[in-house]
């Protein structure tokens, strides 16, 4: 049997244990992205209702001694007030309290705006509310960004883009393209290396621990050729998870970028998505490597598992550097960074400023980096102590 037939006897063995798995299966393959998109719809969906509570406050505040001036301002804004007398502030106050009442607001008798800017005076605007309450709380802030707003305007010296003409110069695709580029990698990241954990920690401590990698050892295989084995089917596994989760994330952003998902999609074009796959494959690579050692080093499905799960923060921190990051990196030398290089790339195809040099010193790191991970564990299946602990 050659080296080839070897490498796919053994591909093919893990993967008929992974896909004759129903509940492996369902939950790499499909339960990821179901998640993703079920989570972040609701996330959204709760920060969207947040955005818009004040669309649906339909209350009536009370207000002593409402300027002209300012009547007109309030009925502009949607805020439906009502004219009380001074003598009733105290029991509308109480009200407020016990959360019969959403807001009171009271001027003063001898209020009037354009004496006091003439006299260069600040004549104070009395809201009560109650900040338990999160309809009265959420239109105090409506209120006093109303009053906020209406102060600026009547004491304004200049004016900062006026008019109807175009000031912002970045097209709307490369606006979507920053802000994509800004969430996507930290999300990828962590979607991969979740993708991958459960499965290389099963794949050689979970044999060690069931007592059958025995019986795989002593197949005429060569050691290096079962290492590419299990690695390349390792691979092949994560990534059917990590598209699952991507899948997830693609569908689930047009609701944090208000927006919909044809246009989300359309942004990029088959260059970047085949350029990014290549990206996601190669950190799988790297990924599944090191976690195979971890995982060959280890006794049970559950040490490997303790060892690993600490990197995940390590991912996550590296991948919310693009949250900060205002520039593409271009020193050459960042690109040969395991798992930090992919992330770069990731941001650089996201911001559509892609270098086919980066992009090829990525790869290729990644891909010599997992032969010299290939090259320990075919030294590890060699070593009985640690194989058979």
């Amino acid at each position: 049997m050659n080296r080839k037939d070897e490498i796919f006897l053994i591909v093919k063995k893990e993967l008929l244990k992974f896909f004759g798995n129903t509940k492996l299966l369902f939950a790499t393959i499909v339960l990821p992205g179901l998640v993703i998109y079920v989570l972040y719809n609701v996330l959204g969906m709760i920060m969207e209702r947040q955005e818009n509570d004040l669309n649906f406050l339909k209350s009536t505040i009370e207000v002593v001694n409402m300027p002209d001036d300012l009547r007109d301002v309030f009925d502009e804004a949607g805020i439906i007030s009502k004219e009380v007398e001074h003598a009733s502030v105290d029991d509308i106050k109480q009200k407020i309290t016990n959360d019969k009442e959403t807001l009171l607001i009271v001027f003063s008798e001898e209020f009037d705006i354009e004496d006091a800017r003439k006299a260069g005076t600040c004549p104070n605007i009395e809201i009560y509310y109650n900040a338990s309450a999160t309809e009265s709380l959420n239109y105090y802030s409506y209120v006093k960004e109303v009053l906020t707003s209406y102060e600026d305007k009547i004491s304004n010296i200049f004016d900062i883009n006026a008019g109807d003409k175009r000031y912002n110069l970045a097209t709307e695709k490369k606006s979507m393209a920053r802000t994509i580029a800004m969430v996507l990698p930290t999300l990828l990241m962590g979607l991969i290396f979740s993708a991958c954990m459960p499965i290389a920690a099963e794949s050689i401590a979970g044999e060690k621990e069931h007592g059958t990698i025995a019986t795989l050892l002593v197949t005429p295989v060569k050691r290096h050729n079962l290492a590419m084995g299990k690695i390349i089917s390792l691979s092949i596994m994560a990534l059917g998870g990590a598209i699952s989760s991507y899948v997830g994330t693609i569908f689930s952003l047009p609701r944090f970028l208000k927006t919909t998902g044809t246009a989300l999609i359309s942004v990029y074009g088959v260059k970047e998505y085949v350029a990014l796959f290549l990206t996601i494959l190669s950190v799988i690579i790297v990924m599944v490597s090191v976690m195979s050692l971890v995982s060959a080093c280890s006794k049970s499905i559950k040490e490997a598992s303790t060892i690993l799960s600490p990197f995940a923060a390590v991912v996550m921190l590296l991948g919310m550097i693009c949250m900060i990051q205002k520039n593409v990196m271009t020193e050459r030398w960042v690109y040969l960074i395991p798992l930090f290089n992919n992330i770069q790339e990731i941001y650089n195809i996201l911001n559509f400023e892609n270098s086919s040099l980066n992009f090829a010193l990525m790869f290729g790191s990644n891909l010599l980096y997992a032969g010299v991970c290939v090259a320990v564990l075919s030294l590890l299946f060699k070593n009985e102590k640690i194989i058979m602990a």
